[in-house]
């Protein structure tokens, strides 16, 4: 009969090989992720779910997104649109639900807490500006739906306002730092309407860099203010990924 301590050693040995095992899982999706293997990244998900193992998955996509690794994005979108939605809304923030659901949106500035909203009168393009709110909230000048489309294997947005039905754009105007102007447009039809969202995971909050296509500029508040004193919004010239302060957004629903 095998001793108390047999036996003790024993389970433990046992429970560091689970441990290790979900660990290698853990690890297997978030390589598989992180080198856009999307297909077989959504395979271990399944397999991990059926098994009742999915907080290996929820794991992995913290990890990924505490990385800052794009790519989460791309796979919620793959998953979503491979039928499996359960594991999006349960094993991934709920932010990429809202988004991948088609729910109208906030987009809050994590700097000042202001919301992105569409300014009321327009320019001799017949454009509105885009500017940040302290206070509105629930108005559909801040409400915005986002989306998706797939092209050169990457996930892509274009964005709506709900109240002037104008998509968001970035000008080809610059200011002196180098930032191109944020506007809203009806023609979205080149690469300057459209945006990609880089996930991060920020002291367990869920924000999102908001990245032009064309520009490579990241969305964010500048210090220069319209006619309503609100913040204009712009692109920003140079690396943002490491300033998150200034340059992330949380996304929500309304």
């Amino acid at each position: 009969m095998l001793s108390t301590e047999c036996l003790i050693f024993l389970l433990c040995a046992a429970s560091a090989s689970i441990s290790q095992t979900d660990w290698d899982l853990e690890d297997k999706i978030y390589v598989e992720v992180s080198s856009a293997s999307y297909e077989k990244a959504i395979a271990t998900a399944q397999e991990l779910v059926s098994n009742n193992k999915s907080t290996v998955v929820r794991d992995a996509v913290k990890l990924l997104m505490h990385n800052k690794v794009r790519n989460s994005m791309e796979f919620a979108y793959k998953v979503w649109q491979s039928g499996n939605t359960e594991i999006v809304k349960k094993q991934f923030p709920v932010a990429f639900e809202t988004i991948l659901g088609g729910d109208y949106v906030n987009f809050i500035d994590y700097e000042y807490g202001k919301a992105l909203k569409l300014g009321y009168k327009t320019d001799r393009n017949a454009e509105r500006t885009a500017y940040g709110d302290k206070y509105e909230r629930i108005s559909n000048i801040v409400a915005w739906r986002l989306l998706p489309f797939w092209e050169d294997g990457r996930l892509f947005f274009k964005i709506l306002n709900k109240e002037y039905n104008e998509y968001l754009k970035l000008d080809t105007i610059i200011n002196h730092a180098g930032d191109h102007r944020a506007f809203a447009g009806s023609s979205p039809s080149d690469a300057a309407y459209h945006w990609y969202l880089h996930p991060v995971d920020f002291l367990d909050r869920t924000l999102f860099f908001v990245y032009n296509r064309q520009y490579r500029q990241a969305l964010k508040l500048s210090r220069q203010t319209g006619l309503d004193r609100d913040y204009n919004v712009v692109g920003h010239n140079g690396d943002a990924i490491n300033d998150l302060d200034i340059h992330a957004w949380s996304v929500s629903s309304l």
